[in-house]
């Protein structure tokens, strides 16, 4: 009795296991919108590796400044240089818990929204709830889930990347943003 209660029983605990460990990251990414949507900037830091965020979102930006300037200008290395400067403040100003549940709903964050457009409008109480965004999700490795977030309401808007990578067996945090 007891060798097939072990016969089953282990492989079946394994199994169970497995399946919950692969579900981890989706775990998070749950709580993380439950966080937005209760508006809980304590909760959803639980999910956001700051300084790891920032210094991977400086990293990207300074790429992406260093891969749009023409590189015969000899001006050009003096204004990546000049921008770079101004990029650390930016991205320390940015990477907040507003801003990140500002993403999460797929909206541009308050500081990127030009004041006086729709875009910079702020949701009234009377107004509809707005939908959600379009996720997709998906494992890179075993330690980097990647989600794509993007406006329910626009087709041919670039998905935002959130990079979650594991900490530990089961918890994954956010630690980069792939920029569209």
């Amino acid at each position: 009795m007891n060798s097939r209660l072990l016969k089953v029983g282990v492989p079946l605990l394994i199994a169970v296991l497995a399946v919950w460990l692969f579900f981890t990251p989706h775990l998070a990414f749950r709580g993380m919108r439950a966080a937005v949507e209760a508006r809980d900037p304590e909760k959803l830091s639980a999910y956001i590796n700051y300084p790891v965020l920032k210094e991977n979102l400086k990293a990207s930006l300074n790429a992406k400044l260093a891969q749009k300037q023409p590189s015969d200008n000899p001006f050009s290395n003096l204004g990546i240089a000049m921008a770079s400067l101004f990029i650390g403040p930016m991205v320390d100003a940015f990477v907040t818990p507003q801003a990140m549940a500002e993403m999460m709903k797929g909206e541009k964050p308050r500081l990127l929204k030009s004041p006086g457009t729709a875009d910079g409008a702020s949701s009234g109480a009377g107004e509809k709830s707005p939908e959600r965004p379009k996720t997709s999700m998906g494992y890179e490795d075993f330690n980097r889930f990647v989600i794509t977030v993007s406006p329910a309401n626009q087709t041919e808007a670039e998905p935002l990347g959130l990079v979650f990578l594991r900490e530990g067996l089961v918890t994954w945090k956010l630690s980069a943003i792939r920029l569209p």
